[in-house]
């Protein structure tokens, strides 16, 4: 363990660990697939409180939640992005941060509106396309960029602006 702590990475997908990241699954009470920043930010903040209550008294680090959802940018333009947040364990001081978007086909929008976003527009994108549900990034941008390194940056960013939060 590091002299700073551990960092607990609140998220319902894998997560990369080693002996200073713990990786915690947890709920974020919001739809599969949470739409705007509002829901998306919420489904973030949730994972993280659910993570900090489930925390030993004497923890100490940071932990890093994760939420992605669609966003209306424009009237009828839609991207996915994730929002992460840092919070100091000790202080509770927060950093947040969020990853570009990607533009999503308004068509697989509406399919996840249809049955109340109880999926994600992922899923149908992968029915008709045969992309990962998990990462439809890496087929949006033609390769250009997946999921993990969207993740990245603003994990990064969310960490690197944590000192002036």
């Amino acid at each position: 363990m590091s002299a700073a702590g551990k960092i607990y990475v609140a998220s319902g997908s894998p997560v990369k660990v080693d002996d200073d990241v713990v990786a915690v699954k947890v709920g974020s009470g919001v739809a599969e697939q949470p739409v705007g920043h509002e829901e998306t930010r919420r489904g973030a903040s949730q994972r993280a409180q659910a993570v900090l209550d489930s925390l030993d008294d004497d923890a100490i680090g940071v932990v890093v939640s994760l939420e992605n959802g669609v966003v209306e940018m424009l009237p009828g333009e839609w991207f996915d992005l994730c929002w992460v947040l840092v919070v100091d364990i000790a202080t509770r001081s927060e950093s947040w941060a969020h990853s570009a978007g990607v533009k999503v086909p308004v068509k697989h929008v509406d399919a996840a509106r249809a049955v109340g976003f109880s999926r994600t527009v992922g899923s149908f994108l992968a029915e008709e396309t045969a992309c990962d549900p998990q990462d439809p990034h890496a087929m949006l941008s033609n390769g250009a960029i997946g999921r993990g390194e969207l993740l990245l940056q603003a994990v990064v960013l969310a960490l690197g602006t944590y000192a002036w939060a």
